[in-house]
C-alpha cells in the first residue's frame, strides 16, 4: 500500500514538472512557450519623412518576451527610383495616403457635428495608434501594452530612431524575443533633402495695460513666451532658422505691433513661414474686432486699438505662408467653491473674422496662404486658467506640440500626431478643437469650440513641427 502511494505521488510530481517546463515567465505572466517569430508592424505607415533622422514607432506581437534593446535596424539602403521596388512603394504609399485622408474627412466632419455636450468620436485610422498623448519613452518599450488582448499575443511599443538617406530607403528590422527566435520586417521611407526655408514669428502677449480703467489677465505673457520658445526649438530641424519676436507689456503698443508686422512683410520670403500669435483683450464695436495693444483706451478703440482686418491686410502682404492664432479676450471671472478659479477670454466672432478675411480675398482671389486659428466661435468665451499656467487654447496648442506634459488634473487620450512625429497644420488643428473641447468639459465650464480659417489643402500638405 506504502509502495503504490509512493508510485502515484512520484507520478503526480513528474506531470507536474512536465507542466512547469512547458512554461515560460513574460512580464510577471505565465505564457506557453512558443517558436513563433515576433511579428513586427510600423504603426507610423507614413512614407514620407522632412528630416534626415526619424522616430519609428513599432508594435511588435510577441509571445516570448522582449525587450527594447533586442529590437535593431540591421541595414539603411538606397532603392534606385527606377526599379520595381520602388514603383511598389509609391502605389502603397499612396493608397496609404488616401485611407489617411479619408479619415482626416470623416476627424473633421465629426468635429462639425458634434454636439458642444458630447463627447468626440474616436476614429481608428488604419495602423495608427489613438492611444494616450506620449512621448517615446511612454509606455516602456520592454512593456507589454495593456491594450494587448490577454488571448492573444503580447503587443510591446518600441520606438526606433533611423538616420536616413537622400531617395528611398529600404529599412529593415530585426526583433529577437527572449527565448532568441528572431523576426524581421521591412519598410520605406521616402527622404526629400528640400531646401529649408526660414520660421518668423510673431507672439505678442498683454497681460497688464496703462490705463488701470482695463482690468489685467493673468496668462498672456507666459502663453506668449511659452508658444515663442516651442517653436525656436524647430531652428535647423523643419526650419533653416527661427526668427522670433516677443512683444509684452509696455514694447506691445499699437504701433509696436504694426510695425513688427512690417518688418515681417520685408524679411519674409515666398519661401518661409509667418506664424503670429496674439493674446490680450479683445473687443467687438460697430462690427468691427479691436485688440487692445498696451496703451489702449477704454471707449476709444478706433483711436488707440489695433483692427483684425489692419493685420489681416498685413499679412496679406506677404508672399508666404501665414498663420495667425488669435486668443483675446474680455475680462471675467468664474467662481466655483467660492474662489475665484479662472479668467475668460471671448475670441472674435466668425464673422468679424469672415469681414477681415474677406479683404484678402477680394484682393487675391487665387490666394491660398493663410489661416487664421480663433480661440472660440461667437457668443463662446475662451478661458484661461491659472491652475494651467496658460489659456485652454494655448494649453491645447502647446501640448500638441509636445512642449508640455498633459496635466495629471485633466488627462487625455487623443493624440495630436499620425505617427510620423511631423505635424501638419490639418492634424494641430484637429487635436486644439477637440482638446479645448475636453478640457472645457473636465473644467466643467461652458463650451468653446475653436474654429481654423484657410484652405483645407493647404492645412494637409503644411508642416509646422517636427516632434521629439
Amino acid at each position: 500500500m506504502y509502495t503504490s502511494n509512493f508510485f502515484i505521488k512520484l507520478l503526480l510530481i513528474g506531470f507536474l514538472l512536465l507542466f512547469v517546463s512547458t512554461r515560460s515567465w513574460s512580464q510577471g505572466r505565465p505564457v506557453f512557450i512558443c517558436e513563433d517569430p515576433p511579428e513586427i508592424q510600423w504603426v507610423n505607415k507614413v512614407g514620407s519623412a522632412y528630416s534626415d533622422v526619424m522616430t519609428l514607432q513599432l508594435a511588435i506581437q510577441s509571445c516570448g518576451g522582449l525587450q527594447s534593446e533586442d529590437v535593431r535596424i540591421v541595414d539603411v539602403a538606397l532603392v534606385p527610383y527606377e526599379s520595381k521596388e520602388a514603383g511598389v512603394f509609391q502605389k502603397q504609399r499612396k493608397e496609404a495616403e488616401k485611407e489617411i485622408s479619408l479619415s482626416d474627412e470623416e476627424d473633421n466632419n465629426d468635429g462639425n457635428t458634434t454636439p458642444p455636450d458630447t463627447p468626440d468620436k474616436q476614429i481608428n485610422r488604419p495602423g495608427i495608434d489613438r492611444g494616450a498623448h506620449s512621448q517615446p519613452d511612454t509606455p516602456k518599450p520592454e512593456q507589454a501594452s495593456d491594450k494587448s488582448d490577454k488571448s492573444k499575443k503580447p503587443v510591446y511599443d518600441i520606438y526606433k530612431p533611423v538616420q536616413l538617406h537622400e531617395g528611398i530607403n529600404r529599412i529593415t528590422i530585426e526583433a529577437k524575443n527572449n527565448l532568441d527566435v528572431t523576426g524581421t520586417a521591412t519598410l520605406y521611407v521616402e527622404y526629400k533633402n528640400q531646401v529649408k526655408g526660414n520660421l518668423y514669428m510673431l507672439s505678442v502677449g498683454i497681460k497688464e495695460f496703462k490705463n488701470n480703467d482695463i482690468p489685467p489677465l493673468v496668462t498672456p505673457m507666459s502663453d506668449a513666451y511659452a508658444l515663442a520658445n516651442a517653436f525656436s526649438s524647430q531652428s535647423g530641424k523643419l526650419f533653416n532658422k527661427v526668427d522670433t519676436t516677443i512683444l509684452m507689456g509696455v514694447q506691445a503698443t499699437r504701433s509696436g505691433i504694426l510695425r513688427a508686422l512690417d518688418d515681417l512683410r520685408f524679411e519674409a520670403t515666398q519661401h518661409d513661414l509667418v506664424i503670429i500669435y496674439l493674446a490680450s483683450h479683445g473687443v467687438t464695436e460697430r462690427d468691427r474686432f479691436y485688440i487692445l495693444p498696451y496703451e489702449a483706451e477704454k471707449d476709444n478703440n478706433f483711436a488707440t486699438a489695433l483692427r483684425m482686418d489692419e493685420i489681416i491686410e498685413a499679412i496679406n502682404s506677404m508672399p508666404c505662408n501665414v498663420i495667425v492664432m488669435v486668443d483675446a479676450c474680455h475680462s471675467g471671472a468664474i467662481k466655483t467653491g467660492g474662489r475665484t478659479t479662472a479668467v475668460v477670454r471671448s475670441a472674435p466672432k466668425m464673422e468679424d473674422i469672415n469681414i477681415a478675411l474677406n479683404i484678402y480675398r477680394k484682393n487675391l482671389p487665387n490666394d491660398s496662404k493663410k489661416i487664421v486659428m480663433a480661440a472660440a466661435l461667437e457668443n463662446q468665451t475662451a478661458l484661461e486658467d491659472p491652475d494651467l499656467g496658460h489659456s485652454v487654447f494655448a494649453e491645447a496648442l502647446l501640448e500638441a506640440l509636445g512642449s508640455i506634459q498633459v496635466p495629471e488634473k485633466y488627462p487625455t487620450d487623443l493624440k495630436a500626431d499620425n505617427g510620423d512625429n511631423i505635424l501638419h497644420m490639418n492634424e494641430l488643428d484637429l487635436y486644439v478643437s477637440r482638446r479645448v473641447k475636453e478640457l472645457r468639459r473636465q473644467m466643467h465650464y461652458g463650451v468653446q469650440d475653436p474654429v481654423t480659417l484657410g484652405s483645407d489643402g493647404l492645412k494637409e500638405k503644411l508642416p509646422v513641427f517636427i516632434l521629439k
